[in-house]
């Protein structure tokens, strides 16, 4: 007799946003991954924003974005 065992393993995933000064996160989508054009508008319309620094970019959440302007 041949046993066998059947199991449904799913991978949801999570992707986050993360400020890179003060390290707040907000939820961007949880389920398939995301492209990069996906994580980048996904960030946007949490009004995240991209600021140019060195040879890459900081993410600012809306508060630091209020701060640095202030």
């Amino acid at each position: 007799m041949m046993a066998f065992h059947k199991e449904v393993v799913e991978t949801i995933y999570k992707t986050v946003v993360i400020c890179d000064k003060c390290s707040k996160e907000k939820v961007l989508h949880i389920g398939y991954p995301l492209t990069w054009e996906g994580h980048m508008n996904g960030a946007l319309r949490q009004d995240y924003t991209f600021m140019e620094k060195g040879n890459g970019f900081e993410t600012l959440c809306p508060d630091c974005q209020k701060e640095s302007v202030e």
